[in-house]
């Protein structure tokens, strides 16, 4: 943890009423602000303000704190996380920054001094794609005010066009479980009134070519929000599908069938490049959307990387952040050949090989609601079960990516 000396920061002056705050802050037992938190706050002001005869709002909103309370709970969408809270309100006026190394300084230095020697969990940032985190659980509510973000990042190497399943390539099955993925999730956004933006989502594709916005079609950035995506596949295809017939019997049916994503199976694997791509866009999103839920990554492929070590790459990634915590990179290894499978792991003692255990450790680890979603699925999990698979069939691609998009509150 960065800790500063003392004499490097200029303390501020903390008024009687910010003093209430902190501490009001950090007695409540929980670790997200919350309405009820809000509403103690409020107390707080009220009681402060007519203590200091301060009747009228407009006496007393030149107070930098009560201006922050009043900006917070009218505008904030609880839950928010104390520690960055408790940024914002021990800063002096005019310095509040998002830059972690200065934050550091001056809530450490203050907390010091005057708050008994809390413990945050936040430092300096590292890279310029980085961004430091509060170690915070994955409790945001998703909503159309604080989306979330979904970027799959899929291997289109030439080794992609080895038959997979019986009629199909690895390229053209694992084309098929993403437009179904984005189908599911525009689904989830559907109401009455149509598409809510509940998501952002983006597809990145690498191979012989390079690294590439796979849904460049649509106009915007990697990410796309949810309802561009709806309004704008590629093309809708007619499939046919086997039904139960409602007799105990199988019928088929013609279903539409939207098509975002495309099959493509060519030269190399510019992993590191693509990884790299992924994190310029996750950042981007991230910095921009700090009280939502941290963005998911889900990286596809069936080989190693040919362009170095893209172990490096993938820290950053995991360490770029909201307040809500840490971004979530899932990796999944497919292949056609027979042998040992793992889905979900613990420990990398138990896989097989050098490229597998690598993939394991860029791995984040499953939150506790995805957790219990692949128990639930029939996995092994436990504590400290990351999101990685080898050597995964076609099921599994499936299961993993059901997984693997279910974060901790429903969309509403």
């Amino acid at each position: 943890m960065y800790s500063p000396d003392v004499s490097e920061v200029a303390l501020p002056h903390f008024s009687e009423l910010r003093r209430q705050c902190v501490m009001r802050m950090l007695q409540s037992p929980h670790a997200l602000w919350t309405e009820r938190d809000h509403a103690g706050m409020r107390q707080i002001a009220s009681d402060y303000a007519r203590r200091h005869k301060r009747k009228r709002r407009e006496d007393w909103e030149f107070d930098p704190c009560i201006q922050a309370i009043t900006r917070d709970v009218e505008d904030a969408v609880p839950p928010l996380p104390k520690w960055a809270c408790l940024v914002a309100w021990l800063a002096p006026e005019g310095a509040v920054t998002f830059n972690p190394e200065i934050i550091s300084k001056i809530a450490l230095a203050a907390l010091n001094n005057t708050l008994g020697k809390p413990q945050p969990s936040f430092g300096p940032a590292k890279s310029s794609f980085q961004k430091g985190a509060f170690n915070m659980p994955y409790a945001a509510e998703i909503s159309r005010r604080s989306p979330t973000a979904f970027l799959f990042v899929i291997d289109q190497s030439g080794s992609m066009n080895d038959r997979w399943m019986e009629t199909k390539t690895k390229a053209q099955a694992l084309s098929d479980a993403i437009n179904r993925v984005l189908m599911e999730l525009v689904t989830k956004c559907s109401k009455e009134e149509g598409i809510r933006h509940y998501f952002d989502v983006g597809v990145i594709g690498y191979g012989g070519s390079g690294c590439r916005d796979a849904l460049a079609f649509i106009p915007g950035g990697v990410l796309k929000s949810i309802q561009e995506i709806e309004r704008q596949p590629m093309r809708v295809e007619d499939r046919t599908v086997k039904v139960p017939d409602g007799a105990g019997g199988i019928i088929e049916q013609s279903v539409k069938f939207p098509v975002w994503f495309e099959p493509v199976a060519d030269g190399g694997t510019p992993m590191c490049a693509a990884l790299s791509m992924a994190g310029n866009a996750i950042k981007e999103w991230a910095d921009g959307h700090l009280q939502s839920f941290p963005p998911i990554v889900i990286h596809i492929t069936d080989g190693e990387a040919n362009d170095g070590d893209p172990e490096p790459t993938a820290e950053l990634i995991k360490q770029l952040a909201t307040y809500d915590g840490n971004v979530l990179l899932f990796n999944l290894h497919i292949s056609g050949a027979a042998g040992m499978k793992v889905l979900f792991p613990s420990n990398e003692g138990d896989l097989p090989c050098a490229d597998a255990r690598r993939l394991f450790r860029m791995s984040s680890a499953l939150p506790e609601q995805m957790l219990r979603a692949a128990q639930n699925a029939g996995y092994n999990g436990v504590s400290g079960t990351r999101g990685y698979g080898y050597n995964a069939d076609f099921t599994d691609v499936v299961s993993f990516l059901t997984i693997g998009t279910r974060p901790a509150n429903d969309a509403r």
